[in-house]
């Protein structure tokens, strides 16, 4: 069949698909490294010391706004002071994840990363791995009912990524506001890390492990981050969730991540870890851009086909094969005769005598792909 009709409607839509499970990314598929601070003779020459603009550090001046009071316009006495003291003094510590291992994004709604620890600091001696939780800040908005019912879930179980203003606008983290990411769907593709170490403040309460990897956390009591005030609670990181970056910058964590027992690379080179003892507990989602097409089929354009299969098959004495004409691909055209796309029909058309209306799909990206790895056994990858 190689006649060209017009099409009549075209329908775009995106499709949006969350992984329905946790899964682990193992040590061997995270690259590791130390950024030295900005004060180190060596920080000009590193070339890993870009990563500080992923946290918006672009100059000193900037990085100067962490030892300012909140009161005053900056973030001193926040769940970001630590920042000042990493870009001056202690430095990062940055893990590459393989994006190979994620569809389109990780999702920081809820997600772990498990690091080796050696550390004779009072807040985390003795401990030789250390659990850090993704969590978004309390916000007003954060726990109001999305849903009714007794299902009902929270703004935060159906967000993928931290919105709170101060921590992803005034620090510049995270994508930037414009186009359609604004308002209430803007997405700032980041997520920050705590746990019940370091990240806990006077009066400040732990329990970040509560309601991990359960569905809709938030709804069934997981614990969100106090950002500034009474009780406010220390940031140990971020995730950016888009690129695959994990940052460290608490100062406790940085010196005492444990780089001697990695099995390739030695901290000042791209460091991997055995699968267990420096790993992420994750979940992904992928979208997909489909149009739907809409052509009507004069009747005489499905009664004969060109496919050599079925001249072939003819000559070979294939009889049922001459009756036989069904359509399962349609070429789209553009108004120059390029071909621009080819739609399958969501149902297969056979050889008719009337008008037919076909309705066709066609993926304008790759699709949904497939979930990287198994769901976690908890007993290999505690978290």
């Amino acid at each position: 069949m190689s006649s060209l009709v017009p099409v009549q409607n075209v329908n775009v839509k995106n499709v949006e698909e969350e992984s329905n499970y946790f899964y682990a990314i193992p040590g061997n598929e995270i690259e590791w490294t130390y950024i030295p601070a900005s004060t180190d003779v060596n920080f000009k020459t590193n070339v890993w010391s870009h990563f500080y603009a992923n946290l918006g550090l672009y100059t000193t001046e900037i990085a100067d706004n962490y030892n300012i009071d909140f009161s005053e316009g900056g973030f001193l006495n926040t769940s970001l002071e630590d920042i000042y003291e990493a870009y001056n003094t202690t430095g990062i510590v940055v893990g590459l994840i393989n994006n190979e291992t994620y569809r389109q994004s990780l999702v920081g709604r809820d997600g772990a990363v498990v690091i080796p620890i050696s550390s004779t600091g009072s807040t985390l001696s003795g401990l030789t791995s250390l659990t850090n939780y993704m969590s978004f800040y309390d916000s007003p908005e954060l726990l109001k009912r999305d849903t009714s019912g007794v299902c009902a879930k929270t703004i935060a179980d159906i967000r993928k990524f931290e919105f709170k203003e101060e921590v992803v606008i005034n620090t510049g983290m995270g994508q930037n506001k414009g186009g359609n990411n604004t308002g209430d769907v803007y997405e700032s593709g980041i997520v920050f890390m705590f746990n019940d170490y370091t990240s806990i403040t006077s009066g400040a309460t732990s329990g970040f492990s509560q309601s991990h990897k359960v569905t809709n956390p938030y709804t069934n009591g997981k614990k969100t981050a106090i950002f500034n005030g009474d009780g406010y609670h220390k940031a140990a990181g971020m995730v950016d969730c888009i690129s695959g970056i994990v940052c460290f910058w608490d100062p406790e964590i940085v010196q005492g991540f444990d780089f001697s027992i990695a099995t390739g690379g030695t901290g000042t080179t791209r460091a991997t870890f055995a699968p267990t003892d420096a790993y992420a507990v994750v979940k992904d989602y992928d979208t997909s851009v489909s149009a739907d097409v809409r052509v009507n089929a004069n009747p005489d354009i499905l009664k004969y086909t060109t496919n050599p299969s079925r001249k072939q098959a003819i000559s070979e004495g294939d009889t049922e094969c001459e009756e036989v004409v069904k359509v399962t691909q349609v070429c789209l055209y553009d108004t120059s005769g390029q071909l621009t796309a080819i739609g399958t029909p969501t149902e297969i058309i056979d050889k008719t005598d009337n008008y037919v209306v076909m309705n066709l799909s066609v993926k304008l990206d790759g699709g949904i792909g497939d979930v990287w790895g198994p769901q976690v056994n908890p007993a290999v990858y505690p978290s």
